[in-house]
């Protein structure tokens, strides 16, 4: 096994780049700057054969944060939240390029801006008596499932409604 770690990281370190610091594996495609080698990622067999092997529920941190680059002085066996925190510090812009609140826990970290002005659009249908498109789902269509009533087209909502009123009156009658 450690032969054949090591003849991945001979092809890792051949197909690699320096710039500045970090080296970068070429051939990354896949957007995300991580390519798989012998059904692993790049720098997951640079860590390997550097530094040992990676503990069970654990994550190669980029110090870089560059995702390509595979110099071993640059990644860093971390846990998965740790890791989550240290991207989650890293971004100060949303997708629109609105500066994001401090990170402080959780999973949710909403740009102000963009809700602000989602929601203006939402209140300015809801004012012109506009209703959100609905698209049915063809595979609950006309059924009824565990949370919800399934279906939304216009049909079923009426459908729905009426069952829902029956079921109220039928509730009065009985106390």
């Amino acid at each position: 096994m450690t032969a054949q770690i090591a003849d991945v990281v001979g092809t890792i370190l051949a197909r690699s780049t320096v710039d500045g610091d970090c080296m970068l594996f070429a051939g990354c495609d896949n957007g995300r700057g991580y390519q798989t080698i012998a059904g692993d990622y790049g720098h997951r067999h640079a860590y390997r054969h550097f530094h040992g092997p990676i503990a069970h529920g654990m994550e190669i941190d980029h110090l870089c944060f560059r995702p390509a680059c595979v110099n071993p002085d640059h990644l860093e066996q971390v846990t998965p939240a740790e890791n989550f925190r240290r991207a989650m510090a890293r971004k100060t812009t949303c997708n629109s390029g609105h500066d994001l609140p401090p990170f402080v826990s959780g999973r949710n970290r909403p740009c102000r801006e963009c809700h602000r002005r989602r929601e203006a659009t939402r209140r300015a249908r809801i004012r012109a008596g506009q209703r959100p498109p609905v698209k049915p789902r063809q595979d609950q269509h006309g059924t009824r499932t565990a949370y919800s009533y399934g279906c939304r087209c216009e049909g079923c909502r009426a459908a729905n409604a009426a069952r829902s009123q029956a079921t109220r009156d039928a509730g009065k009658v009985a106390s």
